[in-house]
């Protein structure tokens, strides 16, 4: 890749995404892979005034290879020093980039699904503070891709090699405006569209939203205290950061209680490192009473025993076929960017800064908010442009929010 465009990448990631404030630290993590990227990232992030920057790298085989090959009784081992520099870090309000884009995209799909079950449990109990800083904007958070040989050849076809990751790269630099002169500038005038569309659907005061589709009805309800958010999140210090680049949704936390009805899952999804494919739900008070899937339904399965609160709802986003990835009309097979091509619902925790002042609230009063609490948070595609969305206002009143994949607000 051109390196003025690397470059204007760090600087966007740096500067809009995670938004690094003077004498804050940051957290970078990626594969050995990625290793270029993040050098450029430290230099901006010196430069810009970071106090300090840890660059957590590990190979994919890191994971693999615990799970083959550790003991049974050590395999929920997580070291107690882990769980301490995640309390710490979200106590100092460290910053946090993910990058995402594996050097091997299928390396996890050998592995055996109750091993791995019993790893991401492990480690989800010792992160979830960090996973509550990040929803109520305690700390700053970007996840961006970054294209590898394998990761193209997992969209394209041929070969892991230079052409594909380029192929990759140019499907993705209009995608993450890096196209403009300044596309940082160009982030924040999306980011002002977006909020256009988020007051619209305020103003509505909405009950419920209705899906209807090919083997989808499903009703989603909303509490008097959700709110739309999308694009820019605003920190508890009051700085703004975007948490995904690129972003093209608009969602909320909905009431976990109440969500019902059959959704069809339309594209794949990674859970736990496996890509499930052909997945259907059905909902009855708020809960996953039945599910399939055509392929890796036992992941499933394993991601439900995790914590029996994944059944439900946290969040529901809406996206239209306007996205500039949907009109790709790829599969990225990664959850950052084929979210943002289509509407989605999150089985799991609910983000808490999408309810009004959830950031001022502790768990147990979320909860009474009917906002859900986990340890996961997985996003399952749900739209297509056979999907029809109704919302249904307090009072009663219905307003046609998506026609056929595209918005009619």
């Amino acid at each position: 890749m051109d390196e003025k465009i690397l470059r204007k990448y760090a600087e966007l990631v740096i500067n809009t995404g995670v938004n690094l404030q003077e004498g804050q630290c940051l957290s970078i993590k990626g594969e050995p892979i990625h290793w270029h990227f993040i050098d450029l990232l430290q230099e901006i992030a010196y430069k810009r005034g970071a106090k300090f920057v840890k660059s957590d790298i590990q190979s994919s085989c890191s994971r693999i290879n615990k799970i083959k090959y550790q003991k049974d009784e050590y395999l929920g081992h997580v070291p107690p020093y882990v769980e301490n520099e995640i309390d710490y870090t979200v106590k100092e309000k460290w910053a946090f980039i993910y990058l995402e884009g594996l050097e091997q995209p299928d390396c996890y799909e050998s592995l055996d699904p109750q091993r791995n079950a019993t790893v991401e449990k492990a480690w989800r109990e010792k992160s979830k503070n960090l996973m509550s800083a990040a929803m109520n904007g305690v700390c700053h958070w970007t996840i961006a891709p970054i294209p590898t040989p394998g990761w193209g050849q997992k969209i394209f076809g041929g070969t892991p090699d230079e052409k594909n990751t380029k192929r990759l790269w140019d499907t993705l630099v209009p995608i993450l405006r890096l196209n403009h002169e300044d596309p940082e500038k160009a982030w924040r005038e999306h980011d002002r569209n977006l909020k256009k569309r988020i007051d619209v659907l305020e103003k509505m005061q909405l009950d419920h939203l209705k899906f209807t589709g090919p083997d989808t009805e499903l009703f989603v309800y909303l509490t008097p205290l959700s709110r739309w958010c999308g694009g820019s999140f605003t920190s508890s210090e009051g700085h703004s950061f975007i948490p995904n680049i690129p972003t093209e949704e608009i969602f909320t936390t909905p009431d976990f209680r109440k969500t019902s009805g059959k959704v069809k899952v339309t594209k794949p999804v990674m859970v736990m490192g496996k890509h499930v494919e052909d997945a259907f739900f059905e909902f009855k008070d708020g809960k996953v009473v039945n599910f399939t899937a055509g392929k890796n339904l036992e992941i499933l399965e394993k991601y439900f025993e995790i914590d029996p609160q994944a059944k439900y709802v946290g969040e529901i986003a809406l996206v239209d076929m306007n996205s500039p990835i949907s009109k790709t009309n790829k599969i990225f097979h990664s959850i950052l960017l084929d979210e943002n091509a289509s509407c989605h619902l999150a089985l799991g925790r609910g983000i808490s800064s999408a309810v009004k002042g959830g950031d001022k609230m502790n768990e147990d009063e979320l909860k009474k908010t009917g906002h859900n609490i986990s340890l996961l948070h997985t996003d399952f595609m749900i739209g297509s442009p056979e999907i029809n969305i109704t919302g249904v206002k307090r009072d009663g009143q219905e307003v046609n929010i998506m026609e056929n994949g595209y918005f009619k607000i």
